[in-house]
């Protein structure tokens, strides 16, 4: 039915008057309206609201904890305001967590915070890094932190710094390598730290990318960057070591690395300083899952000994053999990301990796 204007305005300056009239009674003691932030809330603007169906969920942050058992959402654990990168085990049933944000669980935190075992967040030990955290590494009471960083526990550190993890201030070390571009992914082969990510120098050498670094000192108190040399000629996003040490697996945007033609992903001696590119058995794969065509880059997840995951956005992620005459492809699911996956941690043969936004599987 037809409404005059007149009639119309009428209704809205009723309806304004109505909204006014019961803020006035809500606040009405001098009670200011406050939003709650342990309710249940959609991830995006409302423009409108149905009682069908069930489109909301727990306002959680972006780091949550899942039962291992059940999958349900552990609603205890400290919500942080902003992105998480990075998330590994502390050795005492907690957690060291990395990304990029400014909180968690409601103590002031930039982009570092150590979890404890009860989910409360370490109150003492707080590196305060002034950029992005990408990577994290634990070996023993030394975590290797990689990022977008130039400072962390209040010294100069350019994208990468070792801290020891039982002192609460003057927990840098002197362990220095100077990446001159952001580090994205490490890997850790006994005293060889190897680093990937966006720089083209470390420690004052040439390096594209890619790189390895002494985890300890030399003798006269410095940090040495091996002579190993990939050289990808662009970024390197992730790094896995094989079982046996021997072989560096690198994925990323990269088309050439060791020397030879590999496209986002390639298998590296990781005994030999330069052309050092080995084969793998990607040609036998199906053009549909594993080889690697895509312009997006590629992330490598751990299955087993033997076995890698490799995960391709818009395409379908597989498992492939990293031994000959492996290379059979075994879809896994169906791919349909809007975010990169960033692998987490690898348990017997359950990929376990962490979705940093949104995805379909």
């Amino acid at each position: 039915m037809y409404i005059p204007f007149w009639n119309r305005t009428s209704r809205l300056q009723l309806q304004a008057f109505i909204i006014m009239v019961l803020l006035g009674v809500l606040t009405h003691a001098g009670a200011t309206p406050t939003a709650r932030d342990d309710l249940w809330v959609t991830n995006g603007t409302v423009y409108s609201s149905v009682t069908y169906g069930n489109n909301t969920g727990y306002s959680t942050g972006s780091g949550v904890g899942l039962d291992t058992v059940s999958g349900l959402l552990d609603t205890t654990f400290p919500k942080v305001a902003g992105t998480v990168n990075v998330v590994i085990a502390n050795g005492a049933e907690g957690w060291y967590i990395g990304g990029n944000f400014t909180s968690a669980g409601g103590v002031a935190r930039n982009n570092i915070a150590r979890i404890n075992a009860d989910k409360t967040v370490d109150a003492d030990w707080d590196p305060d890094a002034n950029g992005a955290i990408h990577a994290i590494l634990l070996s023993g009471t030394t975590l290797v932190v990689g990022g977008e960083f130039t400072a962390i526990g209040g010294v100069p550190r350019n994208r990468l710094a070792a801290l020891i993890t039982t002192l609460d201030t003057g927990f840098v070390t002197d362990w220095n390598p100077d990446a001159d571009g952001p580090v994205l992914t490490m890997a850790l082969l006994q005293t060889t730290l190897y680093a990937g990510g966006q720089f083209t120098h470390i420690g004052g050498m040439a390096r594209n990318h890619i790189a390895a670094v002494d985890a300890n000192l030399d003798e006269d108190g410095n940090t040495v960057i091996t002579g190993w040399d990939p050289d990808a000629n662009n970024f390197v996003r992730s790094l896995l070591l094989s079982a046996d040490g021997e072989t560096v697996y690198a994925g990323g945007d990269f088309t050439a690395i060791g020397g030879l033609s590999r496209n986002r992903i390639a298998a590296i001696d990781a005994g030999t300083d330069t052309n050092n590119a080995i084969l793998m058995p990607m040609a036998v794969c199906a053009s549909s899952c594993c080889q690697a065509t895509s312009s997006m880059p590629v992330v490598i997840l751990p299955i087993s000994a033997a076995r890698i995951a490799i995960l391709l956005p818009h395409s379908i992620h597989c498992s492939i053999s990293t031994t000959p005459p492996g290379g059979i492809q075994m879809p896994m699911a169906s791919f349909v990301p809007c975010c990169w996956i960033i692998p987490l941690y690898m348990q017997a043969e359950i990929l376990l990796p962490l979705v940093v936004k949104t995805a379909i599987i």
